[in-house]
């Protein structure tokens, strides 16, 4: 069974477009992830991760620290670990 399709249907994030999948986070990024994501994410999404792309580190870091404390359990890299990735820094 899809993960999506077992996801509440009343939280506005998960009707996601489709051909967008849920990320699980464990294993490495695939090479040219987000041409890939800006293919099939609606432009609004596609807009968004490129905001993101263009954060210093330390802003993103504490975009996704404020995350995290929303969530009551945060399954996925760190912070430090995802701005570095997102923002073209070397790991």
């Amino acid at each position: 069974m899809d993960i999506v399709q077992s996801l509440q249907s009343n939280w506005g994030w998960t009707l996601a477009p489709p051909g967008i999948e849920l990320c699980n986070a464990t294993s490495g990024w695939e090479e040219n992830w987000e041409g890939i994501f800006d293919q099939v994410a609606e432009p609004k999404l596609a807009a968004a991760r490129k905001k993101i792309k263009n954060r210093s580190l330390t802003s993103c870091i504490k975009i996704f620290e404020a995350m995290k404390r929303k969530t009551a359990d945060w399954d996925a890299p760190l912070p430090e670990t995802i701005c570095k990735k997102a923002c073209g820094q070397s790991q």
